[in-house]
């Protein structure tokens, strides 16, 4: 049976950690995307004392199909719920196929890293999304340990460079 800690027995998103991991995807935005300062945002209001959830959202000004991202982190009801998680909840990029899934996985390890996130969550993936998931080693339930994600997309890489 799974440990399921009280909502104030989890452990919260400190306000810097929620900066922080707003800089990090807002500098994948500006980087990789090559998106403007205001990619991404926080949906909700930084809590001082701390949340045990935080979404950021991207958004596009412009018309037509454009890079979209709806990240989640904390605490959810997807494996041990007692774990700090980290849920790709939308995602999608104008240009396909040109490494930015595996460099957003990338950038969600580190931040787990950092952060003590144990495992990644991809919620309702569309054709092409399973496929690329297939590829990076995810199965049936859609989610993997950080660490093991990480160890996945290496191995990915390198499979592609041969």
């Amino acid at each position: 049976m799974l440990d399921v800690l009280e909502e104030n027995e989890f452990p919260k998103i400190q306000k810097d950690e929620q900066s922080e991991i707003l800089n990090t995807i807002q500098n994948f935005g500006e980087s990789i995307l090559k998106r403007s300062e205001e990619w991404a945002y926080i949906s909700s209001f930084p809590q001082e004392d701390g949340t045990t959830s935080l979404k950021i959202c991207s958004y596009s000004s412009g018309l037509g199909i454009e890079d979209d991202i709806y990240l989640r982190f904390g605490k959810y009801h997807i494996g041990d719920q007692s774990e700090k998680q980290i849920v790709v909840a939308r995602i999608s990029f104008k240009k396909r196929k040109s490494g930015y899934g595996t460099a957003l996985l990338k950038t969600l390890c580190e931040i787990g890293e950092r952060y003590n996130y144990v495992s990644l969550h991809i919620e309702e993936p569309n054709l092409d999304c399973k496929a690329f998931m297939k590829k990076i080693g995810f199965k049936e339930d859609k989610f993997l340990p950080i660490l093991k994600l990480k160890e996945s997309i290496e191995e990915y890489e390198s499979r592609k460079r041969v």
